[in-house]
């Protein structure tokens, strides 16, 4: 099963790489994986969509590209945080934090982006406690956001097929992953951070 989704994939890459814009490779579970080709940058990822009573929708991103390697992005509708603010939060599979700090990428009327990123060398280690935990959690160190937690329904499919986009890409790239980019959750609910100095590491 697993060559199958990772040749289908391959195949429906190989036919679409040329185009500009999302394709969409599997729909697993609560993961949805695409590939990006915007103006010949390709990414790959992986999305996850939650809904709350309120209204407010959250999507945790999963994502790696050639020059920035692997990241994540979590935004929420209602956020409304000021670019370039550090958020201190973790990222959770079952048991063990790997705690960071994020940075607000964007604060714009469809909620705020943070963005964290994983070091390449333990990007191996986090895409398997990804394809293997029955549960996610993300949790923010301050302000008044509760944290996320979300089960892994069709984690792995989605983590095999997210993996033959990588090496799809890496095949196809003249870069590889390298240095990390320098750029990085009042009410009702977010968390807190300060004015971003300097981006000292990820998650």
């Amino acid at each position: 099963m697993k060559r199958t989704l990772l040749t289908g994939a391959a195949m429906l890459l190989a036919a679409t790489t040329a185009q500009a814009g999302r394709t969409n490779l599997i729909n697993s579970g609560l993961w949805a994986v695409d590939y990006y080709n915007n103006e010949g940058k390709p990414m790959c990822s992986m999305t996850a969509t939650k809904v709350w009573p309120n209204g407010a929708v959250g999507t945790a991103q999963f994502k790696w590209e050639p020059v920035y390697g692997l990241f994540t992005h979590v935004t929420k509708s209602n956020w409304r945080i000021p670019a370039r603010t550090q958020i201190l939060m973790s990222i959770s599979f079952d048991t063990g934090a790997r705690e960071g700090t994020g940075t607000v990428i964007e604060d714009q009327h469809g909620g705020s982006t943070i963005e964290t990123h994983v070091a390449d060398d333990e990007a191996a280690g986090f895409m398997a406690d990804f394809a293997n935990a029955k549960m996610l959690t993300f949790s923010f160190d301050s302000g008044t956001e509760q944290p996320w937690v979300t089960t892994m329904t069709g984690s792995r499919k989605a983590a095999a097929v997210f993996n033959g986009c990588l090496s799809f890409v890496k095949a196809n790239a003249p870069t590889q992953p390298g240095a990390q980019s320098s750029s990085q959750p009042a009410a009702p609910t977010q968390p807190t951070g300060k004015a971003r100095v300097k981006d000292d590491g990820g998650v």
